[in-house]
């Protein structure tokens, strides 16, 4: 995936596929082990995520609040 794409929806599946390799048997596995992926992230992962985001932000400003798919 890449970060720059739609930065909250890369964390999401970042997340999603680190707390599925696991294969969880119960919810409460599935739960743990979400806790753990969230608490794993690297620092550099959410600031580099959430440097995206307000790029993305100030892009849509820029454009007269443009729709965020339709920026480069």
């Amino acid at each position: 995936r890449l970060p720059d794409l739609n930065p909250p929806f890369f964390l999401w599946g970042y997340l999603k596929d680190a707390a599925y390799s696991t294969e969880p048997a119960t919810l409460q596995e599935l739960q743990q082990e979400i806790e753990r992926c969230c608490t794993a992230v690297p620092a550099a992962t959410l600031v580099a995520t959430s440097q995206l985001v307000a790029h993305r932000c100030q892009l849509c400003h820029e454009s007269n609040r443009g729709h965020f798919e339709h920026l480069q």
